[in-house]
């Protein structure tokens, strides 16, 4: 605050306003109720006391207290007082009625100094004494009013009399107190002035008091947010010196900034380019940090503008912002108004831009900003932000410094490395160098010079080179050379050359000048090689060409060399295929300009295909030569960059003989379907007059007809039982035919196997009436019903077991059904020990008609099918089967029963 010094009065300390005269204090001619009016007002300061002393928020003390006066000692109460700008400021109005005060505050807005009369209040303020007006005169409203409208208001309050106190402390003013009688017709009085001048100045201790405890907090925090900068300056300065990425270490600074000192801290850099580089953005709320990061990607700064960033940079003096105004926003935001909703959406409070100051100029801006904690800045707190950018630029200065010396050398050392790597790549170049001066003498011999020549490098310095290395022949031809570069040419040719030991040779020669900075010529440098291996390889290379060229004419076919666009290149013919056209009409030319659109459509995008894939494309097209359709098959394979070869075959015999084949093919399946028909006739034809026999026989029997002799029903017997064995075999012939032709439906069913294989055991149990035979079951008691087609199961067991009991003359069958434990379904098993089956015939025991001993079919008897539909009906239900045995020991047949759940059955 900078409270007025209280002027000491030369009078006395009360200033009476009379207005026409002095009225009379009604407490001067009554004496019966002063003992119980001065009780009530020392209540009153012991009570305002109380209120006063309670708390350190004086603003909300002095309005109880003003509140607290009304209606014991006024009507009215105002408190006004003095801010820190000098500017006098009403705190508190109290009054009895509630609207009535709503009106005062009102007026207090159109009238900076309340409803004060005349100027009582500054008055008070300029003198230090109280004002007391025992009666408010019209005169006196009009000297107050600002105005007409203000004028009939104070008029509508009807304001009787008045005082105005100082509130002083310690000879400084803080404000006045101003007491107002209305409706009460009340005179004030100097009995009332003092009893307001006592409660004043228990109001002024009070005040003086809390600014007191504030001034001592505020000096407590300022001491304290010195020593948590300096604090964060030394840990800041720690970050920054900690490493040489200037980058990493400002992201640090930033990041250790928020929340300490910042809601939100940027670091934006100046590359030499002149742009504005946003490095680092450190917020309260991470999820900020991104959107942030990306405004001045989407809305870069413009180095002119008159505001923000740009401003701080071009002049290097820091910005402070106590207060982000909607016109603050706007000089960021500039012309764009979705920028400015973003800002906006930023809830920017107060904040701190300080330029990082190099050497030479501003290098970036370090800016500091409240948000959300609803923070503020101070101008206090301006220095600590500019010393901040100072060590952050100091650490960004020292990095690029080192930086640029750390360039400098490596530059340096790359340049030694270069001078290096060129004397070395001179020695291992695989050719001689050798320099002269401009009179011919060596200065430069390099280590393959010594191998090629024969002279070491010691031993040529400074001899002549003619001298030493050309042949005798060359002479005048080196005479030749040595006048064209005198004259500034380079010269390049083929050599005669002699080594030390006087053998000569033909190199490769470039000789070129050597020029100073003038231009003049200073010496030569000349390159040479011996050519005699070039020259051997050249003839190895002829002879290679020509080799190939015959195994290339030896092929049959005819080959292309093609452009990715289908330009021709080149063409090799073949002797028995005759081209579309003369090679001689499209060399240079264009596939679609030759082929038709039918075939040069495909074969463009075959080469584009293999160029792309690398790979061998593989197609077939036909096309009419001289009036006859051929087949060809064309292999284009990638050659070169953007080339193909193509290699055409004529396969029009092949095309022919695979076209025969399929004749016969088809010819051969319609021959099979007649058989299938034929096979499904003749067993219907067969098994009429059967069923017929075995109904009869049935019926015979069962003594149908009458009663039957023992020799009749044996014989009865014997007829039943073979007519039922030719039945089976015509069924069997009939289901294989039907699975051949596709016509064996499978028709998914529940199936319990614990019960529905026993049942089916009794329908076989007579072939084993005659053999010593034990079956052993082997059934799980938790297997689940299968879901399958149970004539197909029917088929598989009954043809698997009488297969057994066939073959198996005495021990044992072992049936077993175990769950498939990865599997959805079951295993079906049957074990027997009977003969086995030799390891050669395994392959073709499922072949239909198929028996691996003719004479076991004499003696057991059976077709071949058993085993045929077997394995047909698995295939149909998608089983499988495995079959393992043993040769004169017993075999083993596996099948697995796949659960066919959700599968609908098959229509025929």
């Amino acid at each position: 605050m900078n409270p007025r010094k209280k002027k000491q009065p030369s009078s006395p300390s009360v200033h009476y306003h009379t207005g026409a005269q002095r009225l009379p204090d009604p407490g001067e001619d009554q004496n019966h109720p002063a003992l119980e009016a001065a009780q009530r007002r020392l209540t009153f300061l012991s009570e305002a006391s109380a209120i006063l002393s309670s708390s350190l928020d004086y603003p909300t003390t002095l309005a109880s207290v003003a509140r607290l006066a009304v209606p014991l000692l006024s009507d009215w109460c105002v408190i006004h007082m003095l801010g820190p700008d000098g500017v006098l400021s009403q705190l508190a109005t109290a009054h009895t009625d509630p609207s009535r005060v709503e009106m005062a505050c009102s007026l207090s807005e159109r009238c900076p100094i309340g409803i004060n009369l005349s100027s009582g209040p500054e008055r008070a303020l300029m003198t230090g004494r109280s004002e007391l007006y025992p009666q408010v005169t019209d005169a006196m409203l009009q000297a107050a009013a600002q105005d007409d409208v203000h004028l009939r208001a104070l008029r509508e309050m009807a304001f009787k009399s008045a005082m105005v106190i100082p509130l002083c402390a310690r000879d400084r003013i803080l404000g006045t107190i101003t007491f107002l009688s209305a409706e009460s017709g009340r005179r004030f009085g100097p009995a009332d002035l003092a009893f307001a001048e006592a409660l004043t100045h228990r109001a002024s201790l009070a005040v003086d008091n809390a600014l007191l405890y504030e001034a001592e907090q505020t000096a407590r925090a300022e001491a304290e947010g010195a020593r948590q900068r300096l604090t964060f300056l030394s840990e800041a300065s720690m970050v920054l010196s900690a490493s040489l990425d200037y980058e990493t270490t400002l992201k640090r600074v930033a990041r250790l900034a928020v929340p300490r000192f910042a809601d939100c801290c940027i670091v934006d850099i100046l590359e030499k380019d002149g742009s504005i580089r946003r490095l680092a953005v450190a917020h309260v709320d991470q999820t900020r940090e991104a959107q942030i990061g990306e405004i001045r990607r989407r809305y870069p700064h413009d180095m002119n503008a008159p505001h923000g960033i740009p401003k701080v940079l071009r002049t290097g003096e820091p910005k402070f912002f106590p207060e982000v105004t909607e016109e603050v926003l706007a000089q960021f935001a500039g012309a764009h108004a979705e920028l400015m909703e973003i800002l906006r959406g930023l809830s920017l409070q107060s904040g701190i831009c300080a330029p990082l100051l190099g050497r030479e100029r501003a290098m970036g801006v370090l800016s500091l900003w409240m948000a959300d904690s609803n923070r503020r800045y101070r101008e206090s707190e301006l220095p600590f932000a500019v010393e901040l950018a100072r060590r952050a630029a100091l650490a960004v200065d020292n990095a690029r410094l080192y930086q640029k010396a750390q360039e400098e050398l490596a530059e340096r050392k790359r340049a030694e490395e270069k001078v290096r790597f060129q004397a070395h790549l001179l020695d291992v170049i695989g050719q001689a160098v050798i320099a002269t001066d401009s009179r011919g003498g060596i200065i430069y011999w390099n280590h393959f010079a010594e191998k090629l020549y024969g002279w070491s490098s010691e031993e040529a310095f400074g001899r002549d080179v003619l001298e030493i290395m050309a042949a005798p022949a060359s002479g005048e031809k080196a005479a030749e050379i040595m006048a064209e570069l005198r004259q500034g040419k380079t010269w390049s040719g083929e050599f005669a050359v002699r080594r030390r030991d006087g053998t000569t040779f033909t190199a490769m020669v470039t000789d070129s000048p050597v020029y100073d900075q003038e231009g003049r010529i200073i010496g030569i440098i000349g390159v040479s090689f011996d050519l005699t291996e070039r020259k051997q390889a050249e003839g190895a290379l002829r002879r290679s060409e020509e080799k190939n060229r015959a195994l290339l004419n030896a092929i049959p076919d005819m080959m292309f060399q093609l452009r990715r666009d289908g330009t021709i290149l080149d063409f090799k013919k073949a002797k028995n295929i005759e081209p579309l056209v003369p090679p001689g009409e499209f060399l240079g030319k264009n596939l679609a300009d030759i082929l038709p659109p039918e075939v040069a459509g495909p074969t463009l995008r075959h080469i584009a295909q293999a160029l792309k894939t690398g790979e061998v494309q593989i197609f077939e097209y036909p096309l009419w030569i001289n009036g006859e359709p051929r087949d060809y098959e064309a292999r284009i394979a990638v050659s070169g960059k953007e080339e193909v070869l193509a290699v055409i075959r004529d396969i029009t015999q092949r095309k022919r003989a695979e076209k025969e084949l399929q004749q016969k093919k088809i010819e051969a399946e319609e021959a099979n379907r007649l058989k299938s028909e034929f096979v499904s006739n003749v067993s219907h034809e067969l098994r009429t007059p059967l069923n017929a026999i075995i109904g009869y026989t049935s019926l015979l029997l069962h003594r149908t007809f009458g009663e039957i002799g023992p020799r009749q029903e044996e014989a009865l017997l014997s007829i039943h039982r073979n007519a039922r064995a030719h039945l089976g075999l015509i069924n069997n012939l009939l289901d294989l035919s039907r699975i051949e032709a596709g016509k064996m439906s499978v028709l998914p069913e529940t199936i319990d196997l614990k019960h529905f294989l026993p049942a089916l055991f009794d329908e076989i149990k007579p072939l084993m009436e005659a053999k010593p035979i034990e079956v052993l079951w082997k059934i799980g008691k938790q297997l689940r019903p299968l879901q399958s087609d149970p004539q197909k199961i029917r088929q598989i067991f009954l043809n698997l077991l009488s297969n057994a009991i066939k073959f198996t003359e005495a021990g044992s069958i072992t049936i077993s059904v175990t769950a498939a434990p990865r599997r959805k379904g079951l295993y079906l098993s049957v074990e027997d020990t009977g003969m086995g089956i030799k390891e050669e015939d395994l392959p073709t025991i499922f072949d239909p008609f198929r028996q691996i001993d003719g004479s076991l079919t004499r003696h057991i008897g059976g077709t071949g099918l058993g085993l045929t539909i077997v394995k047909k009906a698995i295939e149909l239900i998608e089983g499988k089967i495995a079959v393992q045995s043993t040769y004169g020991k017993g075999s083993v047949f596996r099948v697995y029963l796949p659960n066919l759940e959700g599968r609908e059955g098959d229509k025929e």
